[in-house]
C-alpha cells in the first residue's frame, strides 16, 4: 500500500470522524428542544462530508483531450503508410510493365526479326543503294585569317569544286544512271 492511499483513507476517516461528532452534537442540541422521529427537516450540511478537490475535472479533460489528439495522429500515420504502401505498389507495377515494354520494343527491333519479317512480306534486298552528299558540309576550307571568306557564296566556297561536283543529283525515284557506252544509242 502506498504512501498516498494510508493519507487519503485516514484523511476520509478523520473526515467521517469529525462529521459523526458534530451530528451528535446537533441531535443533542435538538433533543433537548423536540424529540424527532424521522431525518425529514434536519440540516445535513453540517454532516456531510468536505468536497473533494475540484483539480481532477480539468486534468480528466486535459488527459482526454491528448488521447484524443494521439488516437487521431496514429490513424493519419496508419492511413498515410497504407498510402504509401499502395503506391509503392503501384511503382512495381508499373516498373514490370516497363520492362516488359521494353522487352518487346528490344524484340521489334531486332535485324533478325526484322529481317524474318521483311521476308514474310516479301521484301527483297536493294539493288542499288545511292549514297547522297551532306548539303551542309562541315567548316569552310577557304577563309583568311582576317575571318573574310573568299569567293563565298551562301554556306559552300566556291574556287576548290570541280565540274562533277557542281552537276546537279538525279532523284531518288529517277531510276538507275544511264550507261555512257550506251547514252547517244537510241533503244
Amino acid at each position: 500500500m502506498s504512501a498516498g492511499t494510508v493519507d487519503r483513507r485516514n484523511r476520509a476517516q478523520a473526515r467521517a470522524a469529525r462529521a459523526m461528532r458534530l451530528a451528535a452534537e446537533h441531535r443533542l442540541r435538538e433533543s433537548g428542544e423536540q424529540e424527532r422521529g424521522s431525518w425529514i427537516g434536519v440540516d445535513l450540511a453540517r454532516v456531510s462530508l468536505a468536497p473533494r478537490s475540484r483539480t481532477f475535472v480539468p486534468l480528466i479533460a486535459v488527459a482526454l483531450v491528448a488521447a484524443l489528439g494521439v488516437s487521431a495522429l496514429r490513424i493519419d500515420l496508419i492511413r498515410t503508410r497504407y498510402a504509401l504502401a499502395e503506391s509503392l505498389a503501384q511503382e512495381q507495377a508499373l516498373l514490370e510493365e516497363q520492362r516488359a515494354l521494353i522487352v518487346r520494343l528490344r524484340g521489334l527491333r531486332d535485324p533478325s526479326v526484322l529481317a524474318a519479317l521483311a521476308q514474310e512480306r516479301g521484301f527483297r534486298p536493294a539493288e542499288r543503294v545511292i549514297a547522297l552528299e551532306d548539303p551542309m558540309p562541315g567548316p569552310m576550307r577557304s577563309t583568311d585569317p582576317t575571318g573574310a571568306l573568299a569567293e563565298a557564296r551562301g554556306f559552300a566556297a566556291v574556287g576548290a569544286e570541280s565540274a562533277d561536283a557542281r552537276a546537279p543529283l538525279p532523284s531518288v525515284s529517277a531510276g538507275p544512271p544511264p550507261d555512257r557506252a550506251t547514252e547517244g544509242a537510241a533503244p
